[in-house]
């Protein structure tokens, strides 16, 4: 293939598809430097506004909207990376095309691996999870998207290691939301769900999506990390955690988890945002667990 020049950003083999939804992704080099590139799926149009037809004005007008809202939200981004979160560097519009670079991270494992873990190490994961959180929520920043496949663990150069938070894509500031909230219903809130729909609907009113929408995935998240599993609704009609919740059906959590655990998952999986605790909240109670007391219960 040709390779292409994104704003000096080369890319030099074709971009590829996998597990990016109608997204594509690959590497680029610029100045010797490798980096994450990819392209989203929304597109706009590369014309002069005054040629453009009324249904392309209306289109342009829109791309106007994300473009602007993603320099927002990938500015905020800077300022809440603790460390855990791969962030990304440039934000480019070019040949009818977004593209998004980020860092390239070495030595990322999936996230099944954690399953072959010690309790010690999964509460350490627990740990970086809700601490990354942490600099989401203080600059109003929802993910939106928290699930397995965005996250990775990273082998740190002292072979400690540790989880780093990826694709950002359908992310946003609270009050400044897309066109349409994104996710994937398997660890979507309650409430992101309705506003999801709402947004397809094109409803008048529409539900507030706050950080707390990140907690209810997280929780999730924790269920799967500490079990292997999702929790399980007890209507097999209603599979999903999120939607389940919502029509006020009980979640089945695993018998294997300890009761600290439990408690706190339980909490963060409550209907009402608003009861579900902080993410700072999330980290302090994890830091009171000591999961070496718990082996051989």
């Amino acid at each position: 293939m040709t390779e292409l020049n994104i704003s000096g950003y080369i890319v030099h083999d074709e971009l590829r598809s996998d597990n990016a939804g109608n997204s594509l992704w690959g590497v680029c080099f610029r100045d010797g430097t490798k980096y994450f590139i990819k392209q989203l799926k929304e597109t706009y149009y590369d014309i002069p506004l005054a040629e453009a037809t009324p249904f392309q004005r209306e289109d342009m007008e829109a791309s106007a909207r994300f473009y602007e809202r993603m320099l927002r939200l990938f500015d905020r981004l800077k300022e809440a990376d603790n460390g855990n979160l791969v962030v990304p560097l440039d934000f480019i519009r070019q040949n009818g095309h977004y593209y998004i670079i980020s860092e390239w991270v070495d030595q990322f494992s999936d996230f099944s691996e954690i399953q072959s873990f010690t309790p010690l190490q999964k509460h350490v994961m627990l740990r970086v999870l809700a601490y990354s959180l942490c600099g989401l929520a203080e600059q109003q920043i929802v993910h939106s998207d928290l699930k397995p496949d965005n996250i990775r663990i990273k082998d740190t150069i002292s072979r400690a290691r540790t989880l780093k938070i990826i694709d950002f894509d359908s992310s946003f500031i609270q009050g400044d939301y897309p066109d349409l909230i994104g996710g994937t219903q398997n660890y979507m809130a309650p409430e992101a769900i309705i506003r999801m729909y709402q947004d397809e609907d094109g409803a008048a009113e529409k539900i507030e999506v706050t950080p707390k929408a990140d907690i209810f995935s997280l929780g999730i998240i924790f269920h799967e990390i500490l079990t292997g599993e999702l929790p399980q609704s007890s209507d097999p009609a209603f599979p999903y955690p999120g939607i389940a919740v919502g029509r006020g059906i009980d979640l089945r959590l695993h018998p294997r988890l300890e009761p600290e655990y439990e408690a706190l998952i339980r909490r963060m999986l409550l209907v009402e945002p608003q009861q579900r605790p902080e993410a700072k909240a999330v980290f302090e109670t994890l830091r009171q667990i000591d999961p070496l007391t718990m082996q051989g219960r």
